[in-house]
């Protein structure tokens, strides 16, 4: 009922544009309908009268302008769906959701997940959360966790809304094993998207980290590593 009542008071405003603009197109003659704004009251309302107001009247002048009738309905919904993209547009691009709340998506996870406005000043398009998951998912024994690191790549909801499933790429998971320096061995998992499923997870860090930034670090990395390089005799 909720979003009813929501739907309601957004279509408020393309009615009353179209109630306007065929209203202004009758004063100039460029239209000619019959049917007026208190036909269309008192027939969502059931308050009829009597002759031209009465329920037989009513409809006969409705089917009269069936035409202008059509014509606004379909205004109506066009109006309303290019706004809506449009404006969903708008926000997106500009991520008008994370400096206002009201304007927030209604998943939180795209927010805690894929860390959209996570960093600040940071775009979305610049942003990547990577995911140290502990889960008893393809253990070799049951009981046992892995850990696995990932980046997100998106997730999937119940009808509640409640976190399902979470996609990652570029994963790579232990196997039990060490290096020979007594570190943690990790082994590539193959496939380039890997879903972890969230009712398998015992427990899960995310880290944000600039995309763009990252990559300069490696060049600099890089070109450190040429400039120490000994030179050959």
């Amino acid at each position: 009922m909720d979003e009813i009542g929501k739907a309601t008071l957004y279509a408020v405003p393309f009615h009353a544009l179209w109630i306007l603009l065929f209203h202004l197109a009758q004063n100039f003659g460029l239209t000619h309908y019959t049917m007026t704004l208190e036909t269309v009251v008192r027939l969502m309302a059931a308050e009829y009268g009597d002759q031209e107001y009465s329920f037989h009247g009513i409809i006969a002048r409705i089917y009269d302008d069936i035409g202008y009738v059509t014509s606004y309905s379909l205004a109506v919904v066009v109006t309303a769906v290019f706004a809506g993209r449009q404006a969903r547009w708008i926000v997106w691009e500009n991520e008008l959701d994370v400096r206002f709340a009201w304007l927030r998506y209604r998943s939180n996870w795209l927010y805690e997940i894929m860390g959209r406005g996570a960093l600040k000043d940071v775009p979305f398009s610049d942003t990547e959360a990577w995911i140290d998951i502990l889960s008893e998912q393809d253990a070799p024994t049951p009981g046992r966790a892995i850990l696995y690191q990932g980046l997100a790549a998106g997730y999937t909801t119940e009808e509640n809304g409640a976190l399902r499933d979470i996609i990652l790429t570029d994963v790579k998971r232990t196997d039990g094993g060490k290096n020979d320096d007594g570190s943690v061995r990790w082994v590539r998992v193959r496939g380039k998207f890997f879903v972890m499923s969230y009712s398998k997870i015992r427990n899960m860090n995310i880290t944000y980290e600039q995309h763009s930034k990252k990559i300069l670090q490696q060049i600099e990395s890089l070109s450190s590593g040429i400039r120490d390089a000994p030179k050959p005799p």
